[in-house]
C-alpha cells in the first residue's frame, strides 16, 4: 500500500497536493459547519439528509422514497446515512460528497493544466475554485451542488480531451459522467442533448463517414 501511494506521488506530484489541500479545506468546512449547527441550516439539507435516511427506514423503503429529487446524492448518502451520529448532523452528506469534490477539484487542476500548460496557473485557478466560499460550504453538507460540479467538471475534461485527441474513449468516458450528472442535478439533463449536438458537429466537420458517426453517436448514447 505505501509503494503504491509513493508510486501515485512520484507520477502526480500536483494532482495529489491538489486533493489533498481539498479533502483538508472541505473537512475543516464541515467541523466549521458542524460545530455552528450549520450543517442543515437549509431546508434542502434536511429533506436531503431525510430522503436518504428514508431509503433504507422507513415504512417502505426503497426507491419510492426518492421522491422527486434527482437520484444520486440521495442513493450515494443511503449507507452513511444509516448511522444515527451522521444522519442527525447531516454529516453524511459531507463523507459521501468529499470523495467526488476530491475528484473534481484534481479535474479542475489538470483541465486548467490541459489548456494553460502551467502549472503555476493551474494551481492558482484551482485554488480559487476549492476556496470558494459557495463551492467550499456546499461540499460540506448534503447538496448537490457540489456533486453536480465535480461530475461537470470531468465531463468536461474528457470532452475536451477528445475533440482534441479523437480518442473514441475519451468521449465514452465523458459520456459516462454526463449520465451522472444528469442524475445528480436536473441541469445536467440538458448536458446529454447539448453535448450530442457537438459530437454530431465535431464528427461532420471532420467529414467523418456515416455510418462511423452513426457508430459512435450510438456508443455515446448509450
Amino acid at each position: 500500500m505505501i509503494q503504491f501511494f509513493k508510486k501515485i506521488i512520484t507520477a502526480y506530484p500536483f494532482e495529489f497536493i491538489v486533493g489533498v489541500f481539498a479533502a483538508l479545506a472541505s473537512s475543516i468546512m464541515a467541523w466549521w459547519a458542524y460545530t455552528n449547527g450549520l450543517t442543515t441550516a437549509l431546508a434542502d439539507q434536511a429533506a436531503h439528509t431525510i430522503f436518504a435516511r428514508l431509503l433504507s427506514d422507513s415504512l417502505t423503503p426503497g426507491i419510492t422514497q426518492l421522491g422527486f429529487w434527482p437520484p444520486l446524492l440521495h442513493v450515494l448518502m443511503m449507507p452513511f446515512s444509516a448511522f444515527d451520529f451522521l444522519y442527525q448532523t447531516g454529516l453524511a452528506g459531507f463523507v459521501a460528497i468529499l470523495p467526488f469534490f476530491v475528484a473534481g477539484s484534481v479535474y479542475f487542476y489538470r483541465l486548467c493544466m490541459y489548456f494553460t500548460k502551467s502549472a503555476f496557473f493551474s494551481i492558482v485557478g484551482t485554488l480559487v475554485y476549492i476556496l470558494n466560499p459557495y463551492v467550499l460550504y456546499f461540499s460540506a453538507t448534503p447538496m448537490m451542488e457540489v456533486l453536480f460540479l465535480s461530475l461537470l467538471v470531468a465531463s468536461t475534461y474528457y470532452f475536451v480531451r477528445w475533440i482534441e485527441e479523437d480518442y473514441l474513449k475519451y468521449l465514452l468516458i465523458a459520456g459516462i459522467f454526463f449520465a451522472f450528472a444528469g442524475l445528480a442535478r436536473y441541469e445536467g439533463l440538458l448536458l446529454l442533448p447539448v453535448a450530442g449536438v457537438l459530437v454530431l458537429a465535431r464528427l461532420f466537420w471532420k467529414r467523418v463517414p456515416y455510418a462511423k458517426i452513426e457508430a459512435i453517436a450510438i456508443l455515446f448514447g448509450i
